[in-house]
């Protein structure tokens, strides 16, 4: 990557010795070598940085012990009341023994071996007075990653590795033990950190080793846990380097994330591992993966940027973002992506804040943008020809969406919320259902169905969508044409031509919508006529009749088919000149003399014998042949016979005479795929009963809808349940317990309220709960919950919100109202809840002639999101 400090090579040790690069090896663990002195390895290369090797399962340091004090931010423990930054294991809890059978523990120290939990460096190896013997070993996540993963080994009784060594995952690094200041029984202090680059690394390796340990094996609180640029910076929670901190070792040895177990997101189980697998994203710090978090624009750029690997070419970056500085960890992955592709993932003079060129990296990314980032990264060839030429400026309707998608789509199985007209997303929707990583959910109670493109993206979506582009991208058994095909800067590889095409006019994006071309009701793309099925989004090599916009298919081109241009009728390529190809024909089957054996070469027939015997047809696809009764010869007929000899073992009798079935994926909408393979003569008998050839290139036997799965079994598609979304609720603004605030501002009699919400995700029955900003008891009055849009006025008396609750609140006389009921939903993906109370006679301002008086004091607004998982 470009723009990381090049770093001095020092290593500092009381042996006095000087570290070269050493290959992977494994331990002698027969004798090995005890290292009493210290030694660092400080790299000058990222590259010096050996590859971590995250498929599971990770070595495990001593699968036989037990994990005696885990990573967590608040410990019961006697002499600390903190958080404990790693695992502890093999040892006892404090004040206690422990074995199995009796409850004491009785081990030694320098019995149970260490292992390496992954590949990596040995970073530091040394002794000190608080951790004792200790070794950090360092590995890099991906290829194309800053990012630098380490993982420490403290209170060993003996070390038997130097700084410098390349170590493979289980290599020997020394023996449990108890040195240091450690006040258990012996045990294994494990920690794993997370850095953004190497010199982040660098910065706390020069801060001196108890930074880099992590001063104490305790912490105050929770902040403690995050990253910061150096050992002696702030720690900002929000800032850009609080991600590179901590992570708990035991979701990452047992493999595993902590809120992946809920039934709600048991669905991104297989993507958020292989998120880690592939070296994209080790998830948060505290154990999880963040599955129902919003992904930001940072993340997003960064996954894709890693998960595209040697795609990116590395070009400079045609603009400097306001506020993504080249100090910003992501200041790499961020500013590759507006060279890559032709249509840039990131808009290179994209202005989000103020007037300057800007990213807003920390800024939640929305359901639409995430696709267009996603759609433009790992399919740009792809969906450039699905926009331009191969289908939607042409003539995008809802009904030609709808055949397109499939068999069975109807225009009313198709998004509410995206408007094939005039909404600039809507290509990328259904390109990406086309494609299978988007699904077409069922219809809702009203009969309506919903992408939610305002929606944050969930970083559980964010990794499935991550995973199946770099999962296509490094597929090689994919055929992509446009492998080979480099195009000029004003070009692109269209994959239906295998070649370069003019790129579109325009390609939709946030700020420019454009125009869909010829995308009238009812239309064909110039008119009625004849059009190549590739050229109007149906199957390749077909030729259909348009009328009105309605295609029916009018002939299967054999040779091919052939784009006459606009205003012309397409057509069929003729076949070849001779009836089955170049090749031998008896006369009296192509028009000359009867008897005799004719070459045929692209039409031209000339004489090869006059057949004594007479002629033999050998069928479609094989050479024609004079019968011979010569008692010399083998045979004289037969599909396997040339006239005399048997022919080869070698020689097709039987095209496709064999087949075999396979599914392109595991995903929902992955299709049925097919192989051929040709049988052969025995190469001793006339008839058609030899072996086989060799399969022949897998072809799309049936395309799956994104709610069907693929079945070998069944050798078609089925619908599969699974594939199907349900509505899925949440609070993205003053969750419950985590109260607004209220300062008396605003319209009417101000705001006076504090409010938050809860609500149940699977059936969206909703809890508001209200107290006053001094703790105050509620009076005997009317209390409503009314509802609006998130982007509305504030609550308070506009007659426009519309009440949804004003019977008896539980909670009145006291410090807390609680509102509940079920919410009601049209074609919104978020709503905005809030707490208001009617003025009464005696109340200042009271006027009960003025509808504005009906609702006066009031709260901020809860927001409650819905989006179909």
């Amino acid at each position: 990557m470009k723009n990381i400090k090049t770093l001095c090579l020092l290593v500092a040790a009381t042996t006095a010795m000087v570290l070269a690069f050493v290959p992977f090896g494994r331990a002698d663990e027969g004798s090995p070598e005890i290292i009493t002195g210290e030694t660092i390895f400080r790299a000058t290369d990222i590259n010096q940085i050996p590859l971590a090797d995250f498929n599971p399962p990770l070595a495990d340091p001593n699968p036989a012990w037990r994990v005696s004090q885990v990573f967590n931010t608040t410990v019961n423990d006697p002499h600390y009341a903190f958080g404990h930054n790693g695992l502890d294991l093999g040892g006892s809890t404090y004040g206690g023994l422990y074995d199995p059978e009796n409850g004491i523990d009785q081990r030694k120290p320098g019995i149970d071996k260490i292992h390496a939990t992954m590949a990596g460096k040995v970073l530091v190896s040394n002794k000190s007075s608080g951790w004792g013997n200790s070794i950090v070993i360092a590995a890099r996540l991906n290829l194309h990653s800053d990012i630098i993963i380490t993982t420490h080994y403290h209170h060993l009784h003996e070390r038997y590795v130097e700084a410098g060594l390349a170590v493979s995952r289980n290599y020997l690094l020394g023996l449990e033990g108890m040195t240091g200041r450690s006040w258990y029984l012996p045990h294994l202090h494990l920690t794993v950190r997370q850095w953004a680059n190497l010199a982040h690394l660098q910065a706390w390796l020069d801060g001196g080793l108890e930074h880099l340990y992590g001063g104490d094996a305790y912490f105050e609180n929770e902040a403690d846990f995050l990253g910061k640029p150096s050992p002696g910076a702030p720690i900002d929670p929000n800032g850009p380097f609080a991600r590179f901190g901590y992570l708990d070792p035991e979701p990452l040895v047992k493999d595993y994330f902590i809120d992946i177990t809920s039934t709600e997101y048991t669905w991104a189980e297989s993507y958020a591992k292989k998120m880690r697998y592939y070296g994209i994203d080790l998830g948060l710090w505290n154990g999880e993966f963040g599955a129902g978090l919003p992904a930001t624009r940072r993340e997003a750029a960064r996954w894709i940027r890693v998960a595209l690997g040697s795609k990116v070419a590395g070009a400079s970056p045609l603009a400097q973002f306001s506020d993504v500085p080249n100090t910003d960890p992501d200041y790499n992955y961020i500013h590759d992506l507006t060279t890559f592709p032709y249509i840039p993932v990131i808009k290179p003079d994209r202005v989000c804040t103020g007037n300057s060129i800007s990213f807003c990296p920390d800024d939640n990314l929305n359901r639409a943008e995430a696709l267009k980032m996603i759609t433009l990264a790992f399919y740009p060839n792809d969906f450039s020809g699905f926009w331009d030429l191969g289908f939607w400026k042409a003539f995008a309707t809802p009904a030609s969406v709808a055949s397109m998608l499939g068999p069975g789509v109807e225009e009313n199985d198709l998004f509410t919320d995206v408007d094939i007209y005039n909404d600039w997303y809507a290509p990328y929707v259904y390109f990406g259902v086309s494609r299978g990583f988007i699904n077409l959910p069922q219809p809702d109670m009203n009969g309506e169905i919903w992408f939610n493109p305002g929606s944050a993206a969930t970083r559980a979506h964010m990794a499935k969508w991550v995973v199946m582009g770099y999962e296509r991208i490094n597929d090689n058994a994919a055929q992509d044409p446009c492998e080979v095909v480099e195009c000029p800067i004003s070009q692109y590889c269209d994959p239906a031509l295998a070649s370069c095409v003019e790129h579109a006019e325009c390609v939709p994006t946030e700020e420019e919508p454009c125009e869909v071309g010829g995308g009238a009701i009812n239309s064909c793309p110039y008119g009625n006529g004849l059009y190549c099925g590739e050229l109007v989004g149906q199957t390749s090599g077909s030729l259909y009749d348009c009328v009105n916009g309605n295609y029916t298919l009018a002939e299967v081109c054999e040779n091919g088919c052939q784009d006459a241009g606009d205003g012309n009728n397409d057509y069929c390529i003729d076949p070849q000149s001779c009836p089955s190809g170049n090749g031998l024909y008896c006369g009296e089957s192509v028009g000359q003399t009867t008897g005799s054996l004719f070459q045929c070469t692209d039409g031209s027939y000339s004489l090869v014998d006059v057949c004594a015997e007479g002629c033999q047809d050998a069928g479609d696809g094989f050479d024609d042949y004079c019968i011979n009764n010569d008692p010399q010869c083998d045979c004289n007929s037969g599909i396997c016979c040339d006239g005399c000899n048997f022919r080869s073992s070698n020689f097709v009798c039987d095209q496709d005479a064999d087949s075999q079935y396979s599914c392109s994926g595991n995903s929902c909408g992955d299709d049925l795929n097919i192989q051929f393979r040709d049988q052969l003569c025995p190469g001793n008998a006339t008839s058609c009963t030899g072996g086989y050839g060799a399969w022949g290139p897998t072809q799309v036997a049936e395309n799956c809808s994104v709610d069907q799965t693929c079945s070998v079994n069944n050798q078609t598609c089925v619908a599969d349940q699974m594939c199907m979304c349900s509505d899925t609720y949440g609070v993205s603004q003053y969750q419950c317990n985590s109260f607004s605030f209220a300062d008396n501002g605003g319209g009417g009699g101000g705001e006076i309220f504090e409010v938050c919400a809860s609500v149940n995700s699977q059936t969206g029955f909703v809890t508001i709960k209200a107290q006053k900003g001094d703790n105050s008891n509620f009076g005997n009055r009317p209390y409503q919950v009314r509802v609006s849009d998130p982007g509305d006025d504030p609550c308070g008396p506009n007659t426009h919100y519309f009440v949804i609750s004003d019977s008896n609140p539980s909670g009145v006389g006291t410090s807390q109202l609680t509102f509940t009921f079920q919410s009601s939903w049209g074609n919104e993906s978020s709503k905005a809840y809030c707490v208001t109370a009617s003025t009464q006679q005696g109340d200042g301002g009271y006027d009960p002639n003025s509808d504005q008086q009906t609702s006066w004091w009031h709260s901020r607004k809860s927001i409650v999101t819905k989006q179909c998982l």
